[in-house]
């Protein structure tokens, strides 16, 4: 019986099979063999709404030029695609700071102010869920000073199968966001002013487009909840709209 001592071999992880250009380079990979040696290829299994058909063939395709025939992702005796595959858990902290444009609010001298903020979240290929809040708080300036702001929001998003889109492809997703503001007493000529302040929350639709290296977000939040104080204004809605460019876009891994 003859016993190999040694064996190697070099399989590439192909996450999307049906993308042409990802296809085209993983033909050319295995047809060049660099090193002498045949590439195997671990290919994803097709997703929700993708080409089985075209899957299948080009599985076949990538058997015949590898050493071992053709393997997937392994997760379990049910499935073959990871459990949670493409999710991530994300935390973000970032300081920063708000230079006001005018020189007063409600007769209140403003100020530039100083901002804590703290986010933390789950993202998938289909589901999406964020939590975070930020402290405000503005310089005294003359005696005056605008009340503190802490908020804190919640958002929740889903992408149907159909909008799954890799780059370079449009890529769409809908959130719904809820926020709400604690907004505390201002001070004018060193003095506890008792009628500003107050507390509001709003919840509404929102969405994000991304196209190649453009994204573009916006939305409209509506009150479902306000108790202000007399000289606190009360709002009818809160209105957005976000224009990106990713100077380097993920090409390799989708949005």
């Amino acid at each position: 019986m003859h016993v190999v001592d040694t064996v190697a071999v070099v399989s590439c992880h192909v996450e999307r099979p049906l993308d042409d250009r990802c296809w085209a380079v993983l033909s050319a990979l295995q047809a060049a063999r660099p090193g002498g040696f045949e590439i195997a290829a671990l290919m994803r299994p097709p997703a929700d709404g993708e080409s089985e058909s075209l899957w299948l063939a080009r599985a076949r395709i990538a058997a015949t030029r590898g050493p071992l025939g053709h393997h997937t992702h392994w997760g379990g005796a049910n499935q073959a695609r990871p459990v949670g595959e493409g999710a991530r858990f994300e935390s973000t902290a970032y300081v920063g700071g708000l230079v006001p444009l005018d020189a007063q609010r409600g007769g209140i001298n403003t100020s530039p102010a100083g901002l804590v903020s703290l986010t933390s979240g789950y993202a998938s290929r289909s589901h999406y869920f964020w939590a975070g809040a930020t402290y405000v708080r503005h310089l005294e300036r003359g005696a005056d000073r605008l009340g503190s702001v802490t908020s804190y929001s919640l958002v929740y998003g889903y992408r149907p199968p159909a909008w799954r889109k890799d780059y370079p492809k449009p890529d769409l997703r809908v959130f719904v966001e809820a926020t709400g503001d604690i907004t505390g007493t201002s001070l004018h000529n060193g003095q506890p002013m008792a009628d500003t302040g107050g507390r509001i929350a709003l919840v509404g639709p929102t969405m994000l487009l991304l196209y190649k290296a453009y994204g573009i977000e916006g939305g409209a939040l509506f009150p479902v909840y306000q108790r202000n104080r007399p000289l606190q204004p009360d709002e009818r809605f809160r209105f957005g709209l976000n224009f990106t460019y990713l100077f380097w876009p993920s090409r390799g891994k989708g949005h």
